[in-house]
């Protein structure tokens, strides 16, 4: 019985150990939060409004190409060198208190890779993302790309070698988790090659054909630098914005593991509790029994 009280000791107090940490660990999320979240939402706006214009100019462009050629408009338009091909990249950095929500953000990747079946190519970036691909998809006939990026170094220079690669194609397609609030993290697909997706094709050229450009210098001079420099922006952006969900996922999921430490620590002080008076009691009766020999 004394044994059993001191394991219950022992586990209480490393349950409030951890309880410490956890609320270390959650007040420097929250700080780390406080720093990049206004910055972040407000580049955000920046971001979709240039991403906007992106559209625009590819658009007028391929109607510039058209009446040049006398022929219909493409489905895309670039002044770089592509290689015709698709990709769909997945983004997770880390699984420490975010494992529900990277694999809320998977399934939704899982689901659109599979029913494109092989018309995209694959590159998964962050810790997690080849874990849970192999999980999904134990078998594949065409290996993903994998950049083993860490969310804390997530400089320039790191992101380069993902930077080229993904360059290179006619289409970028990118699943990440949104920050929406502080208790909703959501998945969300960003496209950022600034193509409009063939569903809303038809409505989306339609308003937009209205709008009109004059361009100075060339347009195929401006689409140049906003083909590489958006395209660089929208991906520091969407990087930033996988961060951002990570941290409130984390701050979220931390606050749900204190609530349950809390409901430990109660039960085995309970435990506790009763254990010593069973024990209180097995002595009174040893002192009863000791007296009634005398």
């Amino acid at each position: 019985m004394q044994a059993n009280l001191e394991e219950l000791n022992q586990d209480k107090q490393f349950l409030r150990s951890f309880e410490q940490f956890v609320a270390a660990y959650q007040e420097l999320t929250v700080q780390q939060m406080r720093q990049r979240r206004e910055a972040i939402t407000n580049s955000r706006r920046f971001t979709h409004g240039l991403l906007d214009i992106f559209i625009d100019l590819k658009h007028s462009m391929k109607q510039l190409k058209a009446e040049d050629d006398d022929t219909p408009p493409a489905v895309s338009f670039t002044t770089l060198q592509k290689n015709d091909k698709q990709v769909a990249v997945f983004l997770s950095f880390s699984s420490r208190f975010t494992a529900a929500l990277n694999r809320k953000v998977f399934a939704h990747f899982a689901n659109y890779i599979a029913q494109q079946q092989d018309s995209f190519d694959i590159v998964l970036v962050g810790e997690t993302s080849q874990n849970l691909f192999q999980e999904r998809f134990p078998e594949v006939t065409k290996e993903p790309t994998v950049f083993r990026l860490s969310e804390r170094d997530l400089s320039d220079e790191k992101l380069l070698p993902l930077t080229k690669h993904i360059l290179q194609y006619e289409r970028v397609v990118v699943f990440n988790p949104f920050f929406a609030s502080l208790v909703e993290q959501t998945p969300q697909i960003t496209n950022l090659t600034g193509d409009i997706s063939l569903d809303n094709q038809e409505i989306a050229l339609t308003e937009r054909a209205k709008r009109q450009f004059l361009y100075e210098p060339h347009g195929k001079e401006i689409l140049n630098f906003f083909e590489i420099q958006i395209f660089l922006s929208l991906l520091k952006q969407t990087v930033k914005e996988t961060l951002l969900a990570i941290l409130g996922a984390r701050i979220t999921t931390l606050e749900g593991t204190q609530e349950q430490i809390d409901t430990d620590i109660n039960k085995i002080q309970l435990r506790y509790l009763k254990a010593q008076r069973k024990l209180h009691n097995k002595k009174q009766h040893q002192r009863l029994a000791s007296m009634q020999l005398w």
